[in-house]
């Protein structure tokens, strides 16, 4: 089976390892004024985004099968002009409601309306799964069991809107990491920061979101678990 890449939206998680790598610039060099598919596409600017060059450098190692890879197999490298991933919405969103930072608000806002394929998330496989603890792919969440509780963060809520008030029990938001010692209950690594070397927060000493830090979404239906289907799920899980 091919791997399954999850749109930014879509998993909701936090943005910024795809973000960050989506809007990186650096000076071109000999590739500037190249255009981004060799024979296609627009030009590269002496400085600019990195994914251009990287597609400008896949096109020139197969130079041979050109005709064959123009435009068809790279058209989904760059975003379409005023690409609108989040449309139909009632009133404009909110990005990263809790984070003070604005320029990391705006590239969350670049990213997050954007269409382009490139900004996804690979789903990994889950054999072995209960050995690769902390989970997502920023490590921000600790167990197996978090894993299946809802979160209180989200990246966008529509503007003026109050993020949502989750009843019950929610993913911890600070938590050791470092131990060696495993957790089977809860399936990960033990979380108390007295027996760990170092803290993960998700939030700064402020309360707010620290981006990159996100331990938001990924909770297909988590909120409707009852304890039983939680732990039923993580016994299954331990199999992988």
């Amino acid at each position: 089976a091919g791997a399954i890449m999850v749109p930014l939206n879509e998993a909701g998680t936090d943005v910024f390892l795809a973000c960050n790598t989506f809007l990186r610039t650096a000076d071109a060099g000999n590739m500037a004024r190249q255009r981004t598919f060799g024979v296609a596409g627009e030009r590269i600017a002496a400085h600019d985004v990195v994914h251009k060059m990287l597609v400008n450098a896949a096109v020139g190692a197969v130079l041979g099968k050109l005709d064959e890879l123009i435009p068809s197999l790279f058209r989904d490298t760059a975003p379409p002009a005023g690409g609108t991933a989040l449309v139909g919405l009632s009133q404009p969103l909110d990005y990263l409601p809790e984070v003070a930072d604005a320029a990391k608000r705006a590239q969350a806002r670049t990213c997050l309306t954007n269409d382009a394929a490139l900004l996804a998330y690979k789903a990994r496989p889950l054999n072995g799964i209960w050995a690769t603890a902390p989970f997502l792919h920023n490590g921000s969440v600790p167990t197996l069991y978090d894993l299946l509780l809802p979160a209180r963060l989200r990246n966008t809520v529509p503007q003026g809107q109050a993020l949502p008030d989750i009843a019950g029990q929610v993913r911890p938001e600070r938590f050791g990491v470092g131990s060696r010692d495993f957790d089977p209950v809860r399936v990960g690594f033990v979380t108390d920061p007295a027996r760990t070397p170092w803290i993960f927060d998700v939030r700064d000493a402020d309360g707010l979101s620290i981006p990159g830090n996100s331990n938001a979404r990924h909770d297909y239906g988590n909120a409707d678990f009852s304890e039983a289907d939680r732990m039923a799920l993580v016994e299954y899980l331990k199999g992988l």
